[in-house]
């Protein structure tokens, strides 16, 4: 395929060529480079459903994606991340298929005729310059830009923003519509893209039976291990003064995961604060480094829940919630129950289900596993 990109603009190259070796393709950005590398292979296109939680990864694998696709695969690309625009496009669907329209056409007017000699020739054959309706407008135009060999993708991020929303169902039926006609008509060379959490996926399911049936889905809710340490032996490869040599023990990558719950900007957070705490003690990321880390935010976080609180917070009791923490939820409760009479196991049920940090760190009792999991969301963002 001859050159799609405008003439003179080698920045967006010259950063990818220089930052590309820091992408680690793990997770949500291997799947999606793997689907679009299959799109470039076959020359046909494929939408994409791209399904995460929020720090999964979602935006920065888009954002890899698109780089590679320009500089790698000369694609043309159109963006939109929904985020404040959400409201508008809820209450009148209109502005974003006009919006969408306005950047084909702005793509086919960036082809070079004296490239592409045929260009004149399909803008008259399909009557580009024309106003048509969004349904005929795309399928003009997916027509065109495969007869002139190239490939389009249509990125759409944050879609939660639209469909997750409490107010204004009629809107986000109507722009659910909008995207399964994208998908519809675009055939043969428009690609759509489009990244959002798993509560976005679940609204889907409960607005349209079919509408994933048109999407390749790519989900992944965690790193595995393996992938956890690729990811931290590339990243923090080059903060180390001696090659070959990292502060992370083996033992440290499962309890990484746990705590973490393989959410990559939480890997990432943790990792840093783990590698910069070692640096001070000049030791290795073992498992006393990693106790004494997850000990202070412990801390830091019983301590700001407590701020108005008469109750008195001991170091025993905050390394009993550490200990039943780090043991793990179902374990942990059921050793302490052992020991209680039945009104008791009855009252620690309730401060559980009520979510009660505050008495049960008082009374020295332990969180069941969905307040761990909240409170470990807590410790490392």
């Amino acid at each position: 395929m001859k050159d799609l990109k405008p003439s003179g603009n080698n920045d967006k190259i010259d950063n990818y060529v220089q930052s590309n070796h820091q992408h680690i393709e793990i997770g949500l950005l291997k799947n999606l480079s793997d689907r679009v590398k299959l799109i470039e292979e076959s020359n046909q296109p494929n939408h994409i459903f791209l399904i995460g939680e929020y720090g999964q990864g979602k935006s920065f694998s888009l954002k890899v994606i698109q780089d590679k696709i320009y500089v790698e695969y000369n694609g043309g690309i159109i963006c939109y991340t929904l985020g404040l625009a959400s409201s508008t496009y809820r209450k009148d669907t209109s502005i974003f298929e006009k919006q969408l329209m306005e950047d084909i056409e702005k793509l086919f007017d960036r082809i070079d005729p004296d490239l592409y000699t045929s260009k004149p020739d399909l803008i008259a054959k399909y009557n580009l310059k024309n106003e048509k309706n969004f349904r005929q407008f795309l399928q003009d135009f997916d027509q065109a830009f495969k007869e002139l060999d190239i490939l389009v993708y249509v990125f759409i991020d944050e879609l939660d923003k639209i469909v997750i929303s409490e107010i204004d169902e009629n809107g986000k039926r109507k722009f659910l519509e909008t995207i399964k006609t994208i998908a519809d008509v675009c055939s043969t060379s428009i690609s759509l893209i489009v990244a959002g959490t798993p509560n976005c996926e679940a609204t889907i399911d409960e607005l349209s039976d079919d509408y994933k049936q048109r999407f390749y889905v790519i989900e992944k809710s965690s790193l595995a291990i393996e992938d956890l340490k690729k990811y931290i032996r590339e990243k923090f490869r080059k903060k180390l003064r001696y090659v070959g040599h990292y502060p992370f023990h083996n033992s440290i990558y499962k309890k990484l995961l746990n705590i973490t719950g393989g959410n990559i900007r939480k890997v990432e957070s943790v990792s840093r604060d783990l590698w910069n705490l070692s640096a001070e003690r000049k030791c290795k990321i073992n498992n006393s480094l990693m106790k004494d880390y997850l000990l202070g935010r412990l801390r830091e976080k019983i301590n700001s829940l407590l701020v108005k609180s008469d109750i008195e917070v001991t170091e025993n009791k905050i390394r009993f919630i550490f200990n039943l923490f780090f043991l793990g939820g179902k374990v942990g409760i059921n050793k302490v129950e052992k020991s209680l009479t039945l009104p008791k196991k009855r009252e620690i049920r309730q401060l559980i289900s009520s979510n009660n940090l505050a008495r049960i760190v008082d009374k020295s009792y332990v969180l069941d596993g969905d307040t761990i999991d909240s409170l470990k969301d807590s410790l490392v963002v």
